[in-house]
């Protein structure tokens, strides 16, 4: 056979086999087209997503995005710019760097190609906005711990040290040692055993494992001046702070002015050192001012990774940054924001550069006011005094605010010529900088981690109801979770309504206050209240009716005698009825079945209404051919009126009485 021959052969295969290979592609592209539709149907709703969820979805479309962006941005293909970002930004997946099968990471090349197909929807290109496809469709929870406790007591002991026995060794030796111990030890499965060593917390293990300088340098949180490798958005910096001058503020109960300082809150980027939020009020800055402030900043510039604060009370107020756990989940805002927080040491001030940034404040905006106290007694100007006593003469808070917002959009834009900044000013490096890439957040979801979970579980009873600080609150999605106990969430800005939460997160609905009723009910609308008071329960008991028929399709009217002797083909009746006024219900209906046949064959019963009616027609019928009565006389009308209208005006008297 010539060359030429051979190589016509070849590409004579070749085409032939092109039409297949085009349908088999097609047939794979609309297989896969079909099974992204039906994942899409099994996730669970957003509304219904922990926080745990929410961020291991996070950090796969993050990954997505940083891969999509390397290789667009260099010459690398997807598989190696996979590989890059999971070696330079793994400190930014915690969850997907051990969620894999055996605790192994899920940054690969597969997953990402696969995650790309889920954000694209079955279209082409993909769609950054489909992040909620990222969910997994499957419920997640720990299992219960299987075997003996001193088994894992020993399966621990062999683990953590620094050994670094591997899982299966270790998992040897602590069957071989419970086995010398107790021959008959109930030992678990060591896929078992996997799953329960990938709980403990990571640093623990590697403190266990690796030691002391290797936790610090790898896991622990770090302070030090170099900020080359912080990014914009990364790090916020946050803290209080009351200015040394002074402003007014007007007494309603004493109708004068009064000198007060005003407080700052902010939040400041700490690569960039700009102002990302700020408040300015009169009262001292509690919790309820840094969510306001934080809610703002999220708003305009997005989440940051980390948010750097001191150790106030109001910094680490429960349910805040300080978690509280219920069935062994933690709930805070920071951990549904997906947020960090990083506490510094105690008078560490250089640690926290917006300290630094409030001293500028102090001894540059401050300084412009007539009214400027000084940083201590001994340098306040004599002039300061003045003013306490004369306040009218001293700007309002709107005032100060102008001025300050005005004074601080001139200092973001003067350069620095400090090592972080490098000769740009804020606004430029928050503009131009590296940039921390997170993932976006919708307005709803933003208002829902803002809501604070309460301290301690409350428990549904009656309404249904649950009591929150002496305060009632009602909702219908409470009724399935009655005498059970669940987490309740407020919110800090309407204490008119609190959501109610499972305790491993799982939102349940909304609850609303009610207005309570006088006891003395005088006017038209107390009366209306109390008529829709009393609606409002005979609605809750005719729920609770249909629930118990639909359960028991009727049978709940027999007695378990009935119930026992049922025919084959019957009919609930009601036999008859009572009243009472101190039964369990006003009125008791007596119901009893009966055999189909049996009604067919029974004479019917006579209708005392219609023998009534026919013995009336027959009277009628006899008096028909007699005369009519003679028309009543005038007089005997007008005392005939006379007695009709007192007769009104007494069931008039009864009635208001």
């Amino acid at each position: 056979m010539g060359l030429m021959q051979l190589k016509w052969q070849v590409q004579e295969k070749e085409t032939a086999m092109l039409p297949v290979k085009s349908e088999q592609s097609t047939a794979v592209a609309v297989t896969a087209t079909n099974a992204i539709a039906t994942r899409a149907e099994s996730l669970p709703a957003p509304s219904q997503l922990t926080a745990d969820q929410k961020h291991k979805r996070d950090e796969r479309w993050l990954y997505c995005k940083l891969v999509t962006e390397l290789q667009s941005n260099s010459k690398k293909n997807r598989q190696e710019a996979c590989a890059d970002v999971a070696a330079r930004e793994a400190h930014r997946f915690p969850i997907l760097c051990q969620s894999g099968k055996g605790g192994k990471s899920q940054l690969t090349y597969n997953n990402c190609r696969n995650w790309l197909q889920m954000l694209k929807g079955g279209e082409k290109k993909v769609n950054w906005d489909n992040i909620n496809m990222l969910v997994d469709n499957y419920q997640s929870g720990l299992q219960a711990v299987k075997g003996d406790e001193e088994f894992w007591t020993f399966l621990r002991a062999f683990y953590l040290n620094q050994n670094k026995l591997p899982i299966s060794e270790a998992y040897r030796l602590a069957c071989q040692r419970i086995r010398k111990q107790d021959p008959f030890a109930v030992v678990p499965s060591i896929s078992s055993v996997r799953y329960r060593l990938l709980q403990i917390d990571p640093t623990a293990v590697a403190l266990a494992r690796y030691g002391e300088e290797y936790v610090k340098n790898n896991h622990l949180n770090y302070i030090h001046r170099d900020w080359t490798d912080v990014r914009v958005n990364e790090i916020w910096f946050t803290d209080h702070r009351q200015f040394d001058c002074a402003i007014k503020d007007w007494n309603e109960e004493k109708q004068q002015w009064e000198a007060k300082r005003p407080w700052l809150c902010g939040f400041m980027c700490a690569k960039s050192w700009k102002m990302v939020g700020m408040t300015i009020q009169i009262d001292s800055p509690n919790t309820k001012t840094i969510c306001d402030t934080l809610a703002h900043a999220i708003t305009e510039h997005g989440r940051p990774d980390y948010i750097y604060s001191d150790n106030g009370k109001d910094f680490l107020a429960q349910g805040f940054a300080t978690p509280v756990e219920f069935d062994g989940v933690e709930h805070s805002i920071v951990k549904e924001l997906g947020i960090k927080i990083i506490n510094s040491l105690p008078y560490n001030g250089r640690a926290k550069t917006i300290e630094r940034t409030f001293k500028n404040h102090a001894t540059r905006f401050d300084k412009y006011f007539s009214s400027y106290l000084g940083n201590r007694p001994g340098a306040r100007p004599e002039v300061a005094s003045y003013f306490w006593k004369h306040p009218e003469q001293l700007p309002s808070l709107d005032e100060f605010c102008r001025a300050f917002a005005a004074w601080l959009q001139d200092q973001h834009e003067q350069p620095n010529n400090g090592k972080i900044l490098g000769g740009l000013s804020p606004q430029q490096m928050f503009d131009t900088g590296e940039r921390v890439i997170n993932a976006p957040i919708s307005r709803d979801a933003l208002q829902v981690a803002f809501l604070r979970p309460f301290s301690s579980l409350r428990k549904v009873h009656r309404g249904p109801a649950i009591s929150v600080n002496k305060t009632e609150y009602y909702g219908d999605c409470l009724w399935q979770y009655f005498n059970q106990k669940i987490m309740i969430k407020m919110d800090l800005f309407n204490d008119e309504h609190v959501f109610a939460f499972e305790p491993d997160g799982t939102p349940i609905g909304e609850c609303k206050t009610q207005k309570s009723i006088k006891a003395l009910a005088l006017t038209e609308a107390e009366r209306a209240q109390i008529s829709e008071a009393m609606a409002t329960n005979s609605r809750q008991l005719k729920r609770a009716y249909s629930i118990i028929n639909d359960q028991t399709d009727g049978l709940r009217l027999l007695t378990p005698q009935e119930l026992l002797q049922l025919p084959e083909d019957f009919k609930i009746v009601k036999a008859g009825e009572i009243s009472s006024v101190k039964g369990s219900t006003h009125k008791f209906r007596h119901y009893i079945a009966e055999a189909k046949e049996q009604q067919q064959l029974a004479a019917p019963k006579p209708n005392k209404k219609k023998q009534q009616l026919a013995e009336f027609h027959k009277q009628v019928i006899s008096k028909s051919s007699d005369s009519f009565e003679p028309e009543s006389s005038p007089e005997e009308l007008a005392e005939f009126h006379k007695l009709i209208v007192a007769n009104k005006k007494r069931r008039q008297t009864d009635y208001d009485y």
